[in-house]
């Protein structure tokens, strides 16, 4: 029997969605104390069986995972999204940030992070440039060593990137690795597509919580009974929850 896992962390959710692990979603409401929360369930497995659920959560919930793994694809999302936190911590509000080096790192990856002396370094003798809106790309291109070399403009803003740069531990320029992204010919299991995809399964699911039925749990009062129903349910479904607290 399939043993399914939970957790309340969008971003392990969306990392392990992008590998394959099946997803499910509930939102709860606490009829008793009026609390509510979500929890993402969990498959044991990738579809295709490469990937064991309960190991890699288990590591990331100790902080090995993303602390002595950088390369493994989890790390690469989990410090994607981190990333472009500090992009938008510098964007909105000021904070300086800095691309550094993610220690202990064999395979090496890098990270935005605050600190530094802050701006950033300049298009001047960079040679053939990248511009772009996409926040996400930026995001995921940091994770492998690319820099914003400047931002222009207010609002949607325009990120500039070198474009022959080469992402870490790849022989990979930038420019090529956006053009195969966009025209989705890059091979799904390349580091670059796993940190993309990421990104932009956790927006799916920030989107899906937004909209998901929040789900009531009902407590019978000095007894260990409990459920939870639909606040829509109606006719049987409401026989069928009195049979259960009255039964």
């Amino acid at each position: 029997m399939e043993t399914w896992t939970s957790t309340p962390k969008t971003i392990l959710a969306a990392a392990l969605g992008t590998l394959g692990v099946p997803i499910r979603l509930e939102k709860m409401l606490d009829e008793k104390t009026g609390t509510g929360r979500r929890d993402f369930f969990l498959g044991p497995q990738s579809l295709d069986g490469k990937y064991q659920t309960g190991s890699i959560k288990a590591r990331f919930d100790s902080g090995e995972l993303t602390r002595d793994v950088p390369d493994h694809p989890v790390s690469d999302i989990v410090w994607a999204k981190h990333s472009r936190d500090r992009i938008l911590d510098c964007l909105n509000k000021g904070t300086r940030i800095n691309l550094v080096t993610q220690s202990n790192s064999s395979k090496l990856r890098t990270f935005y992070h605050p600190g530094g002396n802050g701006g950033f370094p300049g298009v001047r003798n960079q040679g053939d440039l990248l511009q772009t809106r996409d926040l996400n790309l930026v995001a995921a291109l940091s994770r492998f060593g690319i820099p914003i070399l400047n931002v222009e403009g207010h609002g949607m803003v325009n990120f500039i990137l070198p474009a022959r740069q080469h992402l870490l531990g790849t022989s990979d320029p930038v420019g090529h690795i956006v053009q195969t992204w966009r025209a989705k010919d890059l091979n799904p299991e390349h580091p670059f597509a796993y940190a993309m995809h990421g990104l932009l399964n956790y927006a799916r699911l920030i989107k899906e919580m937004d909209n998901e039925t929040e789900q009531v749990l009902i407590r019978k009062p000095k007894s260990s009974k409990a459920a939870y129903i639909d606040p829509a349910t109606t006719g049987r479904g409401m026989d069928k929850m009195r049979r259960f607290f009255l039964g």
